[in-house]
């Protein structure tokens, strides 16, 4: 899978990384589209993360997207009621 990571300077970076396999109650969700908000990045800034978040939530700031919309490509185990590529939407909070 692709993820984008935002730098201090603003600038953004893709890299490959491996598709994580879901946690029992976690759904992977192949996401389809995603928002940028000013949140995401105002928060790539080290200070502006810690002045928005504090200093325990401030590196989990520093990832892109939390509005995504996509497919459910994979499920934990109890969730039965998600079934495979079912369309959904989430805004993701740390």
């Amino acid at each position: 899978m692709k993820q984008a990571i935002i730098s201090p300077n603003l600038s953004v970076t893709v890299v490959e990384t491996p598709i994580p396999s879901p946690e029992p109650d976690e759904v992977i969700i192949k996401v389809v589209t995603i928002g940028i908000n000013p949140i995401d990045w105002k928060g790539a800034d080290p200070e502006v993360q810690v002045k928005l978040h504090g200093y325990l939530k401030a590196k989990e700031y520093a990832k892109l997207g939390k509005d995504v919309a996509g497919y459910v490509h994979s499920v934990g185990t109890p969730l039965i009621s998600f079934s495979l590529s079912l369309f959904l939407f989430s805004f993701v909070i740390f």
